[in-house]
């Protein structure tokens, strides 16, 4: 089931949230989700720690170093959009 819903205020009340402040890039994650669709959080999570695995040696879900989630969020979203692209190419808009 879908319920309809403003995202842009979705969008506006997260920003404008204390959420920010304790759990940034769920935040970014999320605003992604509400205008795109993905990544999912669990999706990023899994990059987040493999590519912490790969520098580190090891990875902990709940102490992953931001420059992982950084770089995580980029490669999926990135790629998101390059496979929407790719997709949609025929598309006229």
């Amino acid at each position: 089931m879908t319920l309809p819903y403003n995202k842009e205020k979705a969008v506006y009340d997260l920003a404008h949230s204390e959420f920010y402040e304790y759990a940034p890039y769920w935040c970014r994650i999320t605003e992604n989700l509400i205008k795109k669709g993905k990544p999912s959080h669990g999706a990023v999570l899994k990059k987040a720690m493999w590519l912490c695995k790969e520098e580190t040696g090891s990875s902990m879900w709940y102490d992953i170093p931001d420059k992982f989630w950084e770089m995580a969020l980029r490669n999926l979203d990135k790629g998101y959009e390059e496979t929407n692209k790719r997709k949609f190419s025929h598309c006229q808009y």
